[in-house]
């Protein structure tokens, strides 16, 4: 039993290597396992810390992968705040461009 555990544990950590989703189905068949048992056995070695995955029983997929940092998601954050604001900076502009050139029309033609 032990062996065939230990094979299942190098085959988890060989379908967390290639592949980034997977469905539960397909796992089963890789793992040589049922259903049960084999959401069991990943659901125990992600607790373990032996690999980073998410289950989603729903949609019937693995998701294996690391959980980004807090850093990284604010890092990112930051950097969508910022793209947004030189948009909308750049469409203050416009709206500006837009009314000064509808004044410059209205005064031509009110002459």
């Amino acid at each position: 039993q032990q062996l065939k555990d230990r094979v299942a544990q190098h085959n988890v950590l060989v379908l967390g290597k290639y592949y980034s989703t997977i469905s539960m189905q397909r796992a089963c068949q890789l793992l040589q396992l049922d259903a049960e048992s084999t959401e069991t056995f990943l659901r125990d070695m992600s607790t373990d810390g032996h690999v980073s995955l998410k289950i989603d029983r729903p949609a019937g997929t693995v998701r294996f992968g690391e959980k980004p940092k807090p850093e990284t998601i604010l890092n990112d954050w930051s950097h969508n705040i910022s793209e947004l604001l030189v948009k909308l900076e750049r469409v203050g502009h416009l709206v500006n461009k837009e009314n000064m050139q509808h004044e410059a029309n209205k005064r031509t033609r009110g002459r």
